[in-house]
């Protein structure tokens, strides 16, 4: 007869099995462990691995949802699902966000009230990503009580819905310096432009559609309640400024000592822990190879980059090679990005120009386990050079802040401390930064089993 308790695991396909494969064999001898699979941006092989957990019964279990994360038959799916799963009594759950519609319905329907909830996350936060000045505060502030919650979230409302608008502007009209010169002049740039203009509002007008049916109609009908966005709830909450949860889950396990710091001031909750990984031995390192890190955080309307930006990378992804005294650099495209056409080949024909052995590489293998062939790993921010910075002793990680600044504000502080991620930054200087120290740090596994038992 199996006594263990039953863990509930839901994670994103991206990075499920580089960053939660390993705790769940941590957490095996403990758990009955479910797992319910997001299915963003999964790669093949991913469903094999998993049967061969469950054949090998290191899991009890596991789902994985729809491509199509909305529509009346992802609402349906999710019912089903966790009508299924809360028939395990789940005793814990195991989340990287609390928020989402596909976590609602298993907040609503799959867990029960007794249910202890902790919450890991691995990505870079809402948080340090798009509130960096009320990070800051948060980090200085000693006494939690001066923290203005609701207006923090109004500034990030605005800063937000400012920052979408310019960014419109921007890369739609950025070809007009001064439309509204007269009135014959705004009559033809509406002409002009009316195919755009008439596409935008279609693409506004769904959008309200969707979330009409998504957040508000769909929910009532499976659930019996609603769950309106973030955005337009009335009442302030620490959801609508971290993006990940609202503070009450039992416990929270980061990544980063600022990130540690400002989220329990922010939710007001002292079980807050900064979180290690089995750190892996990197037995296949090659001298001198370079693997570069693509990212879909630019906003492209095509797989082109504009020069700019193309000439940005060429210039970095040079800059560390030269570091590292190689001609060889393989491109890791982002998993959302289409394997046969991104802009990564675009980067590779102008590395080769310049003398460089350079190719796109497959995503066959996990992040962590391609990154053990190589002595850097270098690319503008993401949570994948943190993720690598935490698994491997000998990688030098190296951040490129000239691309970064294209989507973040401040991307150095983004990864809070940035321990262990040097920068070549906006200048074209390599930035040492503090070095990284695993030393001090619990096992997630051991903070999970610690919690869970003492809390």
């Amino acid at each position: 007869m199996d006594n263990r308790d039953c863990i509930l695991i839901s994670w994103t396909a991206r990075d499920i099995e580089g960053f939660i494969f390993p705790e769940i064999h941590d957490l095996k001898e403990r758990f009955n462990i479910i797992v319910f699979v997001l299915n963003i941006s999964m790669q093949d092989g991913l469903k094999d691995k998993l049967d061969e957990m469950l054949s090998e019964q290191i899991i009890a279990d596991y789902y994985i949802s729809p491509n199509k994360m909305h529509g009346f038959s992802f609402h349906l799916y999710m019912k089903k699902t966790t009508s299924i799963l809360r028939k395990y009594n789940i005793k814990l759950w195991l989340f990287s966000n609390d928020i989402l519609i596909a976590e609602k319905y298993i907040s609503d329907n799959a867990i029960k009230p007794n249910t202890k909830k902790v919450c890991l996350t691995n990505q870079l936060t809402h948080l340090f990503s798009r509130n960096p000045a009320i990070a800051k505060n948060l980090i200085s502030e000693i006494d939690n009580n001066k923290f203005d919650v609701k207006q923090a979230i109004d500034l990030s409302r605005n800063n937000f819905r400012g920052e979408a608008l310019d960014g419109f502007i921007r890369n739609k009209f950025r070809t007009f310096s001064n439309p509204l010169k007269d009135i014959r002049g705004f009559i033809k740039y509406i002409l002009l432009k009316r195919a755009l203009i008439i596409n935008y509002f279609i693409i506004l007008i769904n959008k309200k559609i969707e979330i009409v049916l998504n957040f508000y109609l769909y929910p009532l009908i499976m659930l019996g309640r609603f769950h309106p966005p973030l955005h337009l709830r009335k009442i302030p909450s620490n959801e609508s400024l971290s993006q990940l949860s609202n503070g009450k889950a039992l416990a929270y396990i980061f990544f980063d000592t600022y990130e540690v710091e400002a989220h329990k001031k922010l939710f007001k909750n002292n079980n807050v822990f900064l979180g290690g990984v089995r750190r892996v031995e990197n037995t296949q390192k090659k001298e001198g190879k370079v693997l570069g890190l693509l990212t879909t955080g630019l906003g492209l309307e095509s797989n082109l980059l504009p020069k700019k930006i193309l000439d940005n990378y060429v210039d970095n992804f040079i800059k560390v090679c030269n570091r590292h005294k190689t001609k060889i650099i393989d491109l890791r495209p982002h998993p959302s990005m289409t394997l046969k056409n991104n802009h990564g080949f675009q980067i590779a024909d102008n590395m080769k120009n310049k003398g460089f052995k350079c190719r796109v590489t497959s995503l066959e293998n996990s992040l962590i386990e391609q990154a053990e062939g190589y002595s850097c790993v270098a690319g503008p921010a993401s949570s994948a050079l943190r993720d690598i910075l935490l698994f491997n002793n000998e990688i030098e990680i190296i951040g490129f802040e000239s691309i970064s600044l294209q989507y973040f504000k401040d991307p150095i502080f983004v990864f809070g401390s940035s321990e262990g991620i040097d920068w070549i930054n906006n200048n074209g200087d390599l930035v040492k930064s503090r070095s990284f120290n695993s030393n001090h740090r619990y096992l997630v596994s051991e903070i999970i089993i610690n919690v869970y038992n003492n809390y």
